[in-house]
């Protein structure tokens, strides 16, 4: 509520007809507004990342999961397990989705 009440003061302040308010008052708390403003949504946040705490081993455990599990997933990828042949290197071991979506497709084909 503090921060409201100041910005509708600084508003009225704005419209004053002497000098000393609108370059003094008016100028200097709109430049505090704003810094503060900047400070607080900008500066603070890095400087809290940066520096900050770190987390939970539970948190660094599950972390540490997803990287691996990613890893895995890019080494399979680059042996060709899960690209198709059509876009793949060609050493590719299993059948893609969409021969096995065909196949799937024909077998239902001969069911009916």
């Amino acid at each position: 509520r503090g921060f409201e009440s100041s910005v509708y003061g600084v508003i009225v302040l704005s419209f004053a007809s002497s000098d000393i308010f609108v370059i003094y008052y008016f100028r200097m708390y709109l430049s505090i507004f704003v810094l503060s403003a900047l400070h607080g949504l900008v500066l603070f946040p890095v400087i809290l990342c940066a520096i900050g705490p770190t987390p939970p081993p539970a948190v660094k455990a599950l972390l540490q999961h997803r990287q691996l599990q990613q890893l895995q997933l890019a080494r399979q990828e680059s042996d060709g397990a899960l690209l198709s042949p059509e876009v793949g290197t060609g050493r590719s071991r299993g059948l893609s989705l969409k021969e096995k979506f065909r196949k799937r497709e024909q077998a239902k084909r001969q069911q009916q």
